[in-house]
């Protein structure tokens, strides 16, 4: 497996080493080759460095929104991630105008990591890791006054409501009124991935929110194994449950990385996971057809939640999970694609027949599925995925309750 991974790999790097790429996906092929063992090679270095390039170009774009995966946001956390000193420092007027917008309680905010409050937290987070204790902390404190804010509780703990997004339309009429989502990129499970990584910061208390709403996503699952996620997309929709196939973005597997992640950080306890964690095991015995390779909804992406599973537990039934979702994800290559056979499944196209289309980007194309490929045949931390807020890590012995 890690030989047939690396050579994936290295297709993909070369594919799109060779391709002329748009400045919206310079970010993500920054962050790429950043992670790529030969980057001191001149075509390697080059590239990376026009990419870096581009990105500092894409920031300085007066654009201000929330949310990791705005085009300018994601830009902004992969500088911060890869960049020197020099590259970060082109960030202070994006900087102002984030804080500006955590700060500013007047403009409506969604709670999630795509286009919310949560997604801002990832990059004040990124910020920290690099050292900025003082600008990521006044950042902090804003997104946990925003988020307490926003919090809502009933008998089961706390919750939080996501506003309407274009994105998830489909699935009921009534989102524009607002909705609880238990998905880890739309909804709560990644508001509690973040608070539990503030949180172990020391910076802002924040560990009660952590502790309740993982307590209400947990009573939202279904216990009945017709249910293939046990966890619906949106509260108030059961049979939606009966849909759902778990994928980082949505269902179990990825709401329980979010959970363990947010609870293990904050020092809570992590048992009333593990039963919830048995299942998805046992429904990986026998794996659900996924139709691409992505991070986001395809195999990459689980095959990436499973690996933390086993870096984090050393569990080898997590690693076997992983391994073959792995292979499930280069089972997804299709030959007339760009970037090395790796692209999305266009599910949802507006007045057209779903197809495949070209995708260099981290989520949802070649990049995210090369960089799943390399955490798994390198053995190492995976960095690059703090910003799925999956990054569960190996327990500190004074911590938790496993």
């Amino acid at each position: 497996m890690a030989a047939s991974a690396e050579a994936t790999y290295h297709s993909i790097v070369q594919a799109v080493l060779a391709a002329s790429l748009d400045a919206t996906q310079a970010a993500h092929v920054a962050l790429l080759l950043a992670y790529h063992p030969a980057r001191e090679s001149a075509e390697v270095f080059t590239t990376l460095n026009n990419s870096l390039a581009q990105a500092v170009a894409n920031v300085r774009t007066p654009r201000s929104a929330l949310g990791a995966f705005h085009v300018v946001n994601f830009d902004a956390w992969v500088l911060a991630h890869v960049g020197d000193d020099e590259l970060v420092a082109n960030l202070a007027s994006f900087d102002e105008r984030l804080l500006a917008l955590l700060q500013d309680r007047s403009i409506a905010a969604d709670c999630g990591l795509r286009r919310g409050v949560a997604g801002a937290a990832l990059y004040a987070l990124e910020r920290w890791h690099r050292g900025d204790h003082l600008l990521a902390a006044t950042m902090f404190e804003a997104i946990v006054t925003r988020l307490r804010g926003m919090a809502r509780y009933d008998e089961h703990g706390c919750f939080w409501t996501t506003g309407y997004d274009a994105a998830s339309d489909t699935l009921d009429p009534v989102l524009s009124t607002g909705y609880q989502n238990l998905g880890l990129l739309h909804g709560i499970p990644g508001v509690i991935s973040v608070l539990g990584s503030i949180a172990e910061t020391g910076t802002v208390p924040c560990a009660d929110l952590v502790r309740d709403g993982a307590r209400w996503v947990l009573s939202q699952f279904v216990d009945d194994d017709a249910y293939p996620s046990r966890l619906p997309s949106v509260v108030g929709d059961p049979e939606l449950a009966r849909r759902v196939v778990s994928a980082w973005c949505r269902g179990a597997v990825g709401a329980l990385a979010g959970l363990w992640n947010g609870l293990r950080r904050a020092g809570l306890s992590e048992t009333q996971l593990e039963p919830q964690i048995q299942y998805v095991l046992g429904r990986e015995r026998a794996p659900s057809r996924v139709v691409d390779a992505g991070i986001c909804h395809g195999a990459a992406g689980m095959s990436q939640i499973f690996y933390r599973f086993y870096y984090a537990t050393g569990r080898s039934e997590f690693l076997n999970a992983a391994q073959a979702r792995l292979a499930q994800a280069q089972a997804c290559h299709v030959p007339t694609l760009d970037f090395g056979g790796y692209g999305a499944w266009n599910n949802r196209p507006r007045g057209s027949v779903a197809s495949w289309k070209d995708d260099c980007t981290l989520l949802d194309g070649a990049v995210g599925v090369a960089l799943a490929m390399q955490a798994t045949w390198l053995g190492e931390e995976p960095a690059w995925d703090r910003i799925l807020a999956i990054n569960i890590p190996k327990l500190n012995p004074g911590l938790g309750d496993v």
